[in-house]
């Protein structure tokens, strides 16, 4: 309505020169933020979405790479830890349907990638429990949750690494409360 109506800026009837450029991921991303955020009261869990949580790469030597780890989003509480990662990709639906050994060799690595990522996420915790997400967009028109869980064990550590979708968006309260629903009985396992 902002453009049809032409109200601008202020007011003002020109649109000249507000060109911008937001990307699906950044989008993605913020969406699941919105939603752990939500996850996160309902656990009683404290969110640090958006780059709050930060562990840091501390580099001796002349080369240096990235200077951090950074999940999208942390969940803490007081004896479990819960990192997120937004995946705009349709990694999850891949795998559902043709399996690991289906997947082209490029999807494969670039999820071996992004699977790498969310472990390294679960060494920036020092809890009893530790689950790191991978979460993608739900394709699927039922918009139901599927998730798949692998659990690595580290000396007292037990690590759930989490394969999940979320819908990109509710139909209703009803709707935003099963999604919920399905994450909390996901992560209470």
């Amino acid at each position: 309505m902002w453009v049809a109506e032409e109200r601008g800026l202020g007011g003002a009837s020109s649109l000249d020169g507000l060109a911008w450029d937001l990307s699906i991921d950044a989008v993605w991303e913020a969406w699941i933020a919105a939603f752990t955020a939500d996850l996160g009261r309902q656990l009683g869990m404290t969110a640090s979405p958006f780059q709050g949580a930060r562990g840091p790469l501390h580099w001796h030597g002349p080369a240096q790479s990235m200077s951090a780890l950074v999940p999208d989003v942390e969940l803490r509480g007081a004896e479990r830890v819960v990192f997120v990662d937004a995946k705009y990709k349709a990694h999850l639906e891949l795998l559902s349907q043709r399996g690991w050994r289906g997947l082209s060799d490029e999807v494969r690595v670039e999820h071996r990638a992004d699977l790498h990522q969310a472990l390294a996420y679960a060494s920036l915790a020092d809890a009893p429990q530790v689950d790191t997400l991978l979460v993608y967009p739900c394709v699927d028109e039922e918009d139901r949750l599927r998730a798949t869980v692998a659990t690595v064990t580290s000396g007292r550590r037990r690590v759930r690494l989490v394969l999940a979708a979320v819908p990109f968006g509710y139909r209703n309260p009803e709707h935003k409360e099963r999604c919920l629903r399905s994450f909390r009985e996901v992560l209470a396992a």
